[in-house]
């Protein structure tokens, strides 16, 4: 049986009704819903094999060329970028966006160091993958003793 872990949030809920209240207000106005922060925080999902990491971001609209991915520390990974999406105008009524334009930034702390030299990162149908090597553990050095 697999669990699933949740991170609680103690604002989520006063989040949701601030998202209703916005929508509310917006709905009842011929003007498009807009945001008060550029800021934005794509989905993620993360898996950990023996000798990788999987990282894998919602980043619909996103050009690849707007993403910038590091490695810190040999181990702290952050993912940053934008996304800017053109303005529309509707001749008849309004037009209502729900995604978020602006910047985003996902950092995270890998279990184990990664060979950052070997990563690989690619953009297909919105979702960015990434895959991280790790460093192979256990791995021994034979050192020579001279003699004088």
């Amino acid at each position: 049986m697999s669990s699933k872990l949740t991170k609680y949030n103690p604002f989520s809920l006063a989040q949701e009704i601030q998202n209703e209240l916005n929508r509310f207000f917006n709905d009842s106005t011929d003007m498009p819903m807009t945001t008060s922060s550029n800021a934005w925080s794509p989905a993620l999902d993360v898996q950990e094999t023996p000798s990788e990491f999987i990282i894998k971001c919602d980043l619909p609209d996103v050009k690849p060329e707007d993403i910038d991915i590091q490695v810190d520390n040999g181990n702290m990974l952050s993912i940053s970028g934008s996304r800017n999406l053109e303005s529309r105008h509707s001749e008849k009524g309004y037009m209502r966006m729900e995604r978020f334009s602006g910047s985003f930034m996902r950092r995270m702390l890998l279990s184990s160091s990664v060979d950052s030299s070997k990563i690989q990162a690619k953009v297909s149908k919105g979702v960015l993958q990434v895959n991280i090597p790790k460093v192979e553990k256990g791995s021994s050095t034979r050192v020579e003793v001279k003699g004088e």
